[in-house]
């Protein structure tokens, strides 16, 4: 959602948005999603983190822990 309401905020219309968002969360890999974290200093709670770290546990940088639509398929924009 952060991702989102980035777009949003750059001028792109709800629904470019929104998919854009998807394709990021569907595309990142693991070092990435690490370093976008960092770069905003976002603060996970510790369980939030715990899950982060099993789903990428021993995988390589490459990997893309998001990429199933289980994790980015069920968001949607209403009343715009």
């Amino acid at each position: 959602m952060i991702k989102f309401y980035q777009n949003l905020r750059a001028g792109v219309s709800v629904a470019v948005s929104l998919n854009q968002a998807q394709c990021w969360l569907r595309d990142v890999t693991k070092i990435q999603l690490e370093e976008w974290i960092a770069e905003h200093q976002l603060r996970l709670d510790l369980t939030l983190k715990m899950q982060l770290r099993r789903l990428s546990y021993q995988k390589p940088d490459g990997f893309q822990p998001f990429q199933s639509p289980f994790y980015w398929a069920a968001f949607c924009a209403i009343g715009y």
